[in-house]
């Protein structure tokens, strides 16, 4: 049985965005609306590296005149930003080469009811937390084998995002999804030769790493 994911927190946003384009008398529009966060921290040798921070928003559009069509972005998403970019869309649509093969799929073909993949699953986790993983797992690496001699340091990441997209022929559907990784190269010496790998692990569940 299949059973519709539950809306994002971006379904009424991205509609009233539609709504306008509608009002705007565009033959045909569809957009997403994107919002991801996270981090990463490195380590090597037993000491952190680098921490890094990700936050990124957007907002994106393709409208649809006759066989023309115009794409914007912008990462505001107060409502009059989109509503300004959907007018840029339509800008840029009326000096586009006209294309046989542009416009939205045959309605029949959305599926307008669509499973939870299950894909989201956020990791409590803090960057120091994250770094004492890291600094773990290239330990337990250099202690694999004696000709392990180096080590290109370890990493643990973790990422959430949520994605909305809607069209103008009714169809409006979003997911969340978190992705989260380790991983650690090591340099080993024998004799005169030297060869460095690395492995990772990623999983959308932390448990699963």
């Amino acid at each position: 049985m299949t059973n519709q994911a539950k809306p994002t927190e971006h379904h009424q946003p991205l509609t009233d965005a539609l709504a306008y384009a509608k009002r705007q008398g565009i033959d045909g529009v569809d957009a997403l609306i994107s919002k991801e966060s996270g981090f990463g921290v490195s380590a090597r040798k037993g000491d952190v590296e680098e921490i890094e921070y990700h936050q990124e928003q957007g907002f994106s559009v393709t409208v649809y005149q006759g066989q023309r069509t115009g794409s914007a972005s912008t990462t505001d998403l107060e409502h009059q930003s989109l509503c300004q970019t959907i007018d840029k869309a339509v800008s840029i649509a009326r000096y586009t080469d006209e294309d046989e093969y542009a416009g939205l799929p045959d309605k029949a073909l959305l599926a307008f009811e669509y499973p939870d993949c299950d894909l989201y699953h956020p990791w409590d986790l803090t960057p120091h937390q994250a770094a004492e993983i890291a600094i773990q797992c290239e330990a337990v690496a250099r202690a694999y084998d004696k000709r392990i001699t180096d080590s290109e340091g370890s990493a643990v990441s973790s990422y959430v995002g949520t994605y909305t997209y809607g069209n103008s022929l009714g169809f409006m559907g979003g997911y969340q999804s978190s992705r989260h990784t380790i991983n650690c190269g090591v340099v080993a010496r024998d004799g005169d030769e030297m060869q460095r790998e690395y492995d990772y692990s990623c999983a959308r569940d932390a448990t699963q790493l």
